[in-house]
């Protein structure tokens, strides 16, 4: 049994003094070792090999995401995040792989998406929804997301700020945050921000008036917004 199990072990090193094809390790593409992370003594081993294949496992990485077996994705998703795949053009993937009836899992992709940048933007009408998230984290995510993007994303701004409007308090606040970022000089998000403001809870209330330090101070409505709260409570 030992002689069959180091014969195995042999074969699927790759032979002294010779380089392995690009994409490949041992001899395997990428998409074979992906396929290895279905097997519960080989996926260690296989996340190995796909970390150092680099970035041409980055593909069928992300589109094993969508797969059924949980076990496949969260090890498909932790190799992922340990190539770090901030630049990579797999975001459409990670769009596609989002599941709202697994929140855990959905937050954790969006971590990722969080980091690609502008190559989020296609993808913004699918992402904003999910300022209004029941799970926080995935919420602060996207909000973090629309802040790097400044008003590069400004065209989400009318979605964001009908968000602003409706629902519970903290979808609301969380809304506004990211309006202030979409549209710092806009009459609208200053205007959303005071109605807002009143109704929030203390942790929305802190945020928002981080956010609303970038606020510009020439913004219509601005003076009248300063008027209106305390001075504890100014932008």
């Amino acid at each position: 049994m030992r002689r069959v199990a180091l014969l195995c072990l042999l074969l699927a090193l790759p032979a002294y003094g010779q380089a392995d094809e690009p994409g490949t390790y041992a001899g395997r593409d990428a998409s074979w070792w992906v396929g290895q992370l279905a097997d519960e003594e080989a996926w260690k081993a296989a996340r190995a090999a796909l970390e150092k294949i680099g970035r041409p496992a980055l593909e069928p990485l992300a589109e094993a995401l969508t797969g059924k077996d949980p076990a496949v994705r969260k090890r498909a998703l932790a190799v992922l995040r340990s190539l770090l795949v901030s630049k990579a053009p797999i975001v459409d993937h990670l769009v596609a792989a989002l599941d709202p009836d697994d929140l855990r899992f959905t937050t954790d992709l969006l971590s990722l998406i969080q980091g690609t940048g502008p190559a989020a933007i296609p993808h913004l009408d699918t992402l904003v929804p999910y300022l209004a998230c029941e799970r926080r984290a995935a919420a602060n995510l996207v909000r973090q997301l629309l802040y790097s993007l400044g008003p590069r994303a400004d065209r989400v701004l009318p979605e964001v700020l009908m968000m602003a409007r409706e629902g519970a308090a903290p979808a609301r606040a969380m809304a506004v945050c990211a309006a202030i970022f979409l549209a710092p000089g806009s009459g609208e998000v200053v205007r959303a921000f005071g109605e807002v403001l009143p109704t929030a809870g203390d942790d929305d209330r802190k945020q928002l008036l981080f956010s609303a330090g970038s606020l510009r101070p020439d913004a219509p409505g601005y003076a009248d917004l300063l008027a209106r709260f305390s001075t504890s409570e100014r932008p």
